[in-house]
């Protein structure tokens, strides 16, 4: 939400904010607040988490009914997740410094993620301009998120190509940096993974006793 929003910014401050980057940020905002709300819910009591997972669950199970032929969420599993959620926000209560490197390690990754985006530009002979960098990259970070394809498949290497030219930057050359950037972050990840899942494979491991 802290990347997001500062991207955001700073297409609002150059006037190239559309509609459906604000249409995006708002799901996004949506979201934030309802698992806000939830964690509240949870870190109080599990009971009311339970009430609550029930209420979101049987809202959202109507509203894609029609769309999917079947409850998107097994509410039969609420009471058991809400315990959980509520045990480990207890701990979380208890330790509340343990979040700290965790947090440390998310900021550092987004940064990463610049570095490798700037590099990108350099490559490719654009200039990389924070303001730039910052814009594209939020904007595709939003659209990884709040997307109707898995990882924003599309939807980020079209928005983040739209906000490069709308910055300045040439459709051809924005076109190959998104591919590019993309390439290095996204798609190599899913070689690696599939490359460890072939190293450790995949064999059932035995129940403990």
């Amino acid at each position: 939400m802290a990347f997001v929003g500062l991207g955001l910014l700073v297409l609002f401050q150059l006037n190239h904010l559309s509609a459906a980057e604000v249409l995006a940020a708002l799901i996004l905002g949506a979201t934030a607040l309802v698992s806000a709300a939830l964690l509240a819910l949870g870190m109080e009591s599990p009971d009311r988490l339970t009430r609550g997972l029930y209420w979101a669950g049987e809202r959202l199970n109507r509203l894609l009914r029609p769309l999917i032929r079947r409850d998107l969420f097994d509410l039969s599993h609420a009471h058991k997740l809400a315990h959980d959620i509520h045990e480990g926000l207890q701990e979380v209560r208890r330790t509340p410094q343990a979040l700290l490197l965790p947090a440390a390690l998310a900021v550092s990754s987004k940064f990463l993620l610049l570095t490798v985006l700037a590099l990108v530009f350099l490559a490719f002979g654009q200039t990389p301009f924070a303001g730039t960098l910052l814009a594209s990259f939020s904007v595709g970070y939003l659209f990884y998120i709040v997307s109707p394809t898995p990882s924003g498949f599309g939807f980020v290497e079209g928005a983040m190509t739209l906000v490069l030219t709308s910055l300045g930057v040439a459709f051809g050359r924005a076109a190959v940096i998104t591919l590019a950037f993309r390439g290095i972050t996204f798609w190599l990840s899913i070689l690696y993974g599939m490359v460890a899942v072939r190293w450790i494979g995949l064999e059932a491991r035995p129940e403990p006793q």
